[in-house]
């Protein structure tokens, strides 16, 4: 069978977005505003911190008030942070089912917060790739300055450069399908999920850096609408890359790219 090219994934994500949008919008607007307000009240928290500091005795023990501000903070900031990666989860979940056709609704957003969904398995996964990725890039950063400091010529400097961030995105990018498979099949063990996504990637990283690329205009676009754009643009990007997971898995059918949509 011939290998789909980035303009017919774009155009099976077009099709099947018809008429979900409201719906893909609706549990952007719910996790959103659940985030949101957690970081109000940690910076309504703060900010009261520093008023006890600033004006003593206006909440009365100064110390207390601030030790206390400074936990409530804290607790709201990491609620932030575990709510927007479950509700990743489920944005995950309502993408993967508008992808295979399936009935979607609003409460996909809150998949996470099923029973069986193993949602500290989501978080562990995101969260340990997610640091892997940041020290390893921290590491050549740090690899590049101490060849500037010790006087390296700027050739040598650039080689290392070009091969390390290759290295980089050739390991990193092989764990591109590690959160699709988590949602897919929680149950599944975390390096588990980790390995098949880095088969499934094998022979197909140039693929999905060039369909990357193929998005770059409609970045500009976003910048000049305000990003009022990536109302549209987000679920659009997301389904395609859920399209290209599942035709890893060879789920989709080269049929289904017969009709004609216009290519943007």
């Amino acid at each position: 069978m011939k290998k789909l090219r980035s303009r017919d994934y774009k155009k099976i994500a077009r099709q099947r977005l018809l008429g979900k949008y409201g719906t893909v919008i609706g549990a952007s607007f719910i996790s959103g505003l659940s985030v949101a307000a957690c970081l109000i009240i940690a910076f309504m928290s703060f900010y009261g911190a520093v008023l006890s500091e600033n004006r003593p005795g206006i909440y009365g023990n100064s110390a207390a008030a601030t030790a206390g501000a400074a936990i409530i903070t804290a607790l709201f900031l990491i609620g932030a942070v575990v709510l927007l990666i479950l509700f990743m989860a489920g944005e995950y979940k309502l993408a993967l089912n508008i992808g295979r056709k399936r009935q979607c609704s609003i409460k996909d957003i809150f998949f996470a917060f099923e029973r069986g969904s193993r949602p500290f398995r989501f978080m562990i996964s995101y969260i340990m790739v997610s640091a892997a990725g940041f020290a390893l890039l921290e590491g050549i950063n740090t690899a590049l300055d101490l060849g500037v400091d010790r006087g390296l010529h700027p050739a040598v400097l650039i080689s290392i450069a070009v091969l390390c961030y290759i290295l980089y995105y050739y390991i990193f990018w092989g764990f591109s399908f590690n959160l699709y498979i988590r949602t897919d099949r929680p149950d599944s063990g975390i390096f588990e999920a980790l390995g098949e996504s880095f088969r499934l990637m094998r022979k197909r990283r140039i693929r999905l850096f060039l369909i990357s690329l193929s998005f770059l205009p409609w970045i500009f676009i976003v910048y000049i609408t305000l990003g009022i754009a990536i109302l549209w643009l987000a679920p659009y990007m997301q389904l395609v890359s859920v399209l290209f997971y599942l035709d890893a898995k060879g789920e989709l059918i080269k049929e289904e790219t017969v009709d004609e949509v216009p290519v943007l």
